[in-house]
């Protein structure tokens, strides 16, 4: 049996996938969905960012304020993503020079 997709709304854009069980090295509320993507087949939502899903409100409980996600660099590195309401940050030295960089974009 086919899964169906799922149109889920979030503060920064829509995405559209089948749900997959969420990763267990994912250490927050979140969802996964199918990507068509071949670098990155799983998109992980953190609940606290969906509007909705389907056209429905969402009801999830927001997340801690603040939280730290380990991310694999390029050439194998591992950079720690810290996201909190107000700021983001990254280890990664194209973060300490330019004060952004993919791991966020990556992690958010």
């Amino acid at each position: 049996m086919q899964e169906k997709a799922m149109i889920v709304k979030t503060k920064t854009g829509l995405h559209e996938g089948e749900l997959v069980a969420t990763p267990r090295w994912v250490d927050y509320e979140a969802i996964a969905l199918t990507t068509n993507e071949l670098k990155f087949r799983v998109r992980i939502i953190p609940k606290e960012s969906i509007v909705s899903i389907d056209g429905e409100a969402s009801k999830f409980i927001a997340a801690p304020v603040e939280r730290e996600i380990t991310v694999a660099g390029s050439k194998g590195n591992v950079y720690t993503v810290t996201i909190g309401t107000k700021h983001k940050s990254c280890t990664c030295p194209a973060f300490q020079f330019r004060r952004s960089c993919k791991h966020i974009a990556e992690a958010a």
